[in-house]
């Protein structure tokens, strides 16, 4: 994508009245590939079609010269099946790569004017309507490459580097009682302590809410969840879910818990700042 217009685009542009109309490409993380433009009719362009998106408005671009990040806003209605409110919640679109850009739609050979190139930011949902800050490109430059030295563990729960084998510690269960969208009692879990499940996951097997994942706030001895966010739908009386257990990072947990001291990924000896208030520190 090109911010340098085709000279007949450039004569076009030049022109008193235009036929400009924006564009936006978005490439979810999943590889799905969804183009939307402002202009009312559907259009095709080098091979993926543009659907008209009525009620969206955007900000103008925030670009800048300097490393800062560029920014622009999006905002709309709920009026496409392609962005649903239940995509935006689950996580669907996070992170997705948009490529906004100018395109004639009285004649799309012209070609296309990048605008903007970045990501999807923060989300916003109200009633019927969101909103979706872009980030331009430098916002990856405030990606973390190095390691942080820490006392916890930094290493993803299950993930390579940790080694604790998931699998092993799944359970399922079903719903027993409902307290309110975020707290429920469970049966059919083989629970051995208080706070087992804390920062575990839940995945909804059936239900309202079947295919979607939660984390855990709070578990009880007992078989009682509370969830860190209130569910969007509505939870039930046997609805199933598997759950995994979570893990705070710490060197105790890893070798009490999980027996997995050789894969610990911190430096518990790490002094931390409160040394500095010690009167003979060196």
């Amino acid at each position: 994508m090109s911010k340098t217009a085709s000279a007949p685009m450039a004569t076009h542009i030049a022109e008193s009245v235009t036929t400009l109309a924006i564009g936006w490409k978005i490439t979810r993380t999943d590889a799905a590939v969804y183009g939307f433009s402002t202009h009312d009719v559907n259009k095709d362009i080098s091979g993926v079609t543009y659907v008209a998106m009525t009620g969206t408005d955007t900000t103008s671009p925030g670009n800048k010269d300097d490393l800062s990040v560029a920014t622009m806003d999006i905002s709309g209605l709920f009026n496409s099946d392609a962005i649903t409110e239940d995509d935006l919640r689950n996580g669907l679109w996070n992170g997705a790569r948009v490529e906004c850009f100018f395109f004639n739609w009285a004649d799309v050979s012209m070609g296309i004017v990048e605008i903007f190139p970045g990501w999807f930011g923060d989300i916003t949902i109200k009633d019927d309507t969101y909103e979706v800050e872009l980030r331009g490109l430098t916002d990856a430059l405030k990606t973390n490459m190095l390691r942080t030295v820490t006392p916890e563990c930094d290493a993803e729960f299950g993930g390579t580097r940790c080694g604790v084998d998931l699998d092993l510690l799944e359970q399922s269960g079903t719903v027993a009682t409902v307290i309110d969208q975020r707290t429920f009692t469970t049966a059919g879990l083989s629970i051995t302590s208080n706070d087992e499940f804390n920062q575990g996951k839940v995945l909804w097997t059936s239900g309202n809410n079947s295919g979607t994942y939660s984390e855990v706030r709070d578990s009880t001895l007992v078989g009682q969840l509370t969830l860190f966010l209130k569910e969007k739908q509505t939870i039930q009386i046997g609805d199933g879910f598997d759950l995994w257990p979570g893990c705070d990072k710490r060197l105790e947990t890893c070798r009490d818990t999980y027996s997995n001291t050789e894969r610990f990924r911190g430096f518990p000896k790490v002094p931390g700042p409160q040394i500095l208030s010690y009167p003979d520190a060196k």
